[in-house]
């Protein structure tokens, strides 16, 4: 083969290269720009994605937020309404133990004022007749007094002095009451 010929092959292949390098650098680019693109496009979409999930996760969290504020007033209008019947039970509870305590003293007084009253008219019965008792015995004894004095002077005036050695001397025994 001849020297041009070969050349010319040469020359062929250099324009081969060249054409193929064109080819592998346009295919890179290409290929370069659509996966630069689909990345982008990636990107893209998973930014999407996070901020569809974040808006669901916010819209989630203020109904969830809405909704406990909404039960915790419920509860809270429940237990003060729970509160306001405790309450009034309580004070109507207080108010009929206070009148019935009120009862029970004043029926409690009156019996200790009829109870006090009988008593005192008892005393007053068990005193006169303590009384009379008393009375009729110190007039007994202030008789028989009386009579032992007068015996005691009629023995020493007729007999001289008196001797307690023999109380028969002294008169018969006195009765008993």
């Amino acid at each position: 083969m001849e020297l041009s010929a070969l050349v010319t092959v040469l020359v062929g292949f250099v324009t081969l290269g060249a054409t193929l390098g064109g080819m592998i650098l346009t295919t890179s680019r290409r290929s370069e720009g659509r996966l630069t693109h689909r990345i982008d496009g990636l990107e893209h979409r998973i930014d999407a994605v996070g901020t569809a999930l974040t808006n669901r996760i916010d819209a989630v969290e203020t109904k969830l937020t809405k909704r406990i504020d909404q039960v915790e007033s419920q509860l809270g209008k429940r237990i003060d309404a729970v509160d306001a019947k405790l309450t009034k039970r309580i004070d109507q509870v207080e108010t009929k133990l206070g009148d019935r305590i009120d009862q029970v003293e004043t029926q409690l007084g009156k019996r200790i004022d009829q109870v006090e009253s009988q008593l005192g008219k008892r005393i007053d019965a068990v005193d006169a007749k303590l009384s009379k008792r008393i009375d009729r015995a110190e007039n007994r004894f202030g008789a028989r007094f009386d009579r032992v004095d007068d015996r005691l002077f009629a023995l020493a005036t007729h007999t001289g002095p008196l001797d307690f050695s023999h109380p028969e001397q002294l008169g018969p025994e006195p009765r008993s009451a």
